[in-house]
Parts: structure tokens; sequence; C-alpha cells
């Protein structure tokens, strides 16, 4: 998931300073909502997601008490929850974001059609993910920078479709089906998965592209003005 989400916005937020910088929005009340409207999802994606870590560190160490894993099991699931309802809101902001901003440039987005397309990118299909199962690792672990890098390298096509299923089809193989109530085999797979992916560094990177781009945004437009409005 953060992976994703943290290639996704390094490249919406590079295009969207690039229109700043040379598409006049700044002066466009609409387009400074909409993107404050981003920036405050993106927030709420890497808060929540700094808490999912931070549970699922202490949820995976073997020596805790029973009783608390049965807490950590009910913190985690609503956690979870909450998480899937953040990434729904980000990629409505993103698309909001997308249509105000190709007013003044339509094509500025076509790049990244892999990423963005409202029924094969690979944002939605996180989203279709979440929908089957906000509690399998296969939602918290989706996909990897090698194979992100390589999808959104390639046009919306069949072969496109037909490499991203055979990749999540992988993840789904070996997934752990509910991170909140796991065998002693699922969480082996856990360790593994905490130990090969740096979740922890994906959301961080998810923060501090969050903070340059209000930066950016602080310099372009009045946000006291556009919160004041909203």
């Amino acid at each position: 998931m953060f992976e994703l989400i943290r290639f996704a916005l390094e490249k919406i937020t590079s295009g969207i300073s690039w229109a700043i910088d040379h598409r006049r929005v700044g002066k466009d009340r609409e387009v400074g909502a909409a993107l404050l409207g981003l920036f405050e999802r993106m927030q709420d994606v890497y808060v929540v997601g700094l808490r999912i870590v931070d549970e699922l560190e202490s949820y995976t160490n073997d020596e805790l008490p029973p009783d608390a894993n049965n807490i950590g099991n009910e913190r985690l699931a609503d956690l979870l929850r909450e998480q899937f309802e953040n990434v729904a809101g980000l990629v409505d902001a993103i698309e909001r974001s997308r249509r105000v901003i190709s007013t003044f440039d339509a094509d500025l987005f076509a790049e990244i059609a892999p990423l963005l397309d409202r029924k094969s990118g690979l944002l939605m299909r996180l989203l279709q993910e979440g929908r089957l199962s906000q509690r399998s690792s296969t939602f918290i672990f989706y996909l990897d920078h090698a194979t992100i890098e390589n999808l959104a390298s390639t046009g919306i096509s069949q072969a496109f479709r037909r490499q991203l299923s055979v990749e999540v089809n992988n993840l789904r193989r070996d997934e752990v089906r509910d991170i909140t109530r796991p065998t002693a085999i699922d969480r082996d797979r856990l360790d593994a998965l905490m130990r090969d992916r740096p979740i922890r560094k994906e959301i961080e990177h998810i923060r501090d592209i969050a903070r340059q781009f209000h930066d950016r945004l602080a310099v372009a437009f009045d946000l006291k003005a556009i919160r004041q409005h909203s």
C-alpha cells in the first residue's frame, strides 16, 4: 500500500508543482481548495499508517501476553478499517485535483495513467484489494517498488492488466488472510514481511512529500483564506 501511494504522490505532486509554476494556477481558489484537500488526505494516510506499523511491530512480538494480543486484534482491525477509508479519500482527492488542474493543462497526467486510471489503474486496484479484505497482508504490503515502477512505465493495455493480475495473484498465494488474528505460521510470515519491506520508511516518505507539498501550496495560495471559505 504505502510504496504505491508514495510513488503515486511523488509523480502527482511533481506534476502539480510544474503546473503551479507554468500554468498560473496559483490564483485559482478552486484549485487551491482541491490541492489543500489532497494534502489533508495525505496527512490522514501517513498518520494512521504510522499507527498501523507501531501496532504490527508490537503485535508480532511473541513476548506479549495473550490478553495484550487480543487488545491488539481490535485496535489493529479498527486502524485497518480507518486506513481503507483514508485511501479511498486520498484517491478521490487525487481525482478532484487532477480534474481542476486539467482545466489548465489537459495532458499533464497522461503519462501516469497506469497509476490513476479509474478502471484499471494501480490505485483503483489497491482499493479493490481493500474492499476484498482490509485485513489481508496483500492490502498492507501491496506491490514493491520494482514492480510498481515496471507497471507504471507501461501504458494501460491488456499486457498491463495481465501482468498486474499475475503480481497480485503472487501476493495472494502467500498472504496472511487476517493479520489481526495470525496463526503461528502467519506470525512468521508477518515477521518476514516486516523485515523485507521497510514500510515505516515508505510512510515517512509520504510524510516528507506531504510536508514539501504543503510548503509549495503555502507559497502559491492563500491557504488561510481557503480554509476560512471551505
